[in-house]
This record gives structure tokens, sequence and C-alpha cells, in this order.
């Protein structure tokens, strides 16, 4: 889906099933915490009012996804870092390696905690 709000529910849903797709990736640049705000306005939970006014009159995600079900099709609301892989039976798995590779994370890896998190 992308940050881009002209398609509808309806039409997607009837792509999906004229491709027989078994999962619908939505996805928006950023929604990491530590993704720059200023380069993604859709779903940035630090300035909700401005993402409010940007998608006012969008079609809510969960509305695609009741159009999607009843022709075998899930909905995947995508976040940074998600990996997606095959699945023995031809469908997709999605799992998050964002908490994995979240650079407070990375950063524990060599460093243990940042000065700013320990007790004093």
């Amino acid at each position: 889906m992308g940050e881009n709000g002209y398609l509808t529910n309806s039409y997607l849903a009837e792509l999906c099933t004229a491709a027989k797709a078994r999962l619908f990736v939505s996805y928006a640049t950023g929604g990491a915490d530590w993704y720059p705000d200023h380069l993604s306005f859709m779903f940035s939970r630090r300035n909700p009012a401005r993402t409010a006014l940007l998608t006012a009159h969008w079609e809510r995600p969960e509305a695609l996804k009741d159009k999607l079900a009843p022709v075998g099709c899930a909905y995947h609301a995508s976040r940074a870092l998600d990996i997606f892989r095959a699945a023995p039976d031809g469908g997709t798995i999605v799992t998050s390696a964002g908490e994995t590779l979240f650079p407070l994370a990375l950063y524990r890896l060599d460093h243990g905690d940042p000065p700013f998190m320990k007790k004093r």
C-alpha cells in the first residue's frame, strides 16, 4: 500500500482476489522509533495530529482486512525490519528483526547499557 491513499480498499481487494494472493502487506516508510520523523508522516506515533490530518479521509486498513478474509488473503501491517520467508505450504512467514536490530540492542551487544540508562 505504501504512503498512498489513492487506492481504495475495494480496488486492493479485487487485485488480491484476481492475483489469488494469500497475504497483503501494507507498508509505510518509517514507523520505527529511530526513523527520522520528517521523512515519514504515515503511522508516525510522534505526531499523531499530523498523521490524522493527512489521512483523515483514507479508508481504514481494518476494512481492507475484512474484505480480504473471505478470499483467504491475510493482512499484515508491516513495520521496519520485518522479514518475509517462504513457508513450506507456499505461504509467507513474517517475523520481525526490529527488536534484535534496534540501535539500542546493537549498542548493548558491545557496550552494555548506555550511560544515560545506568542508575547512579
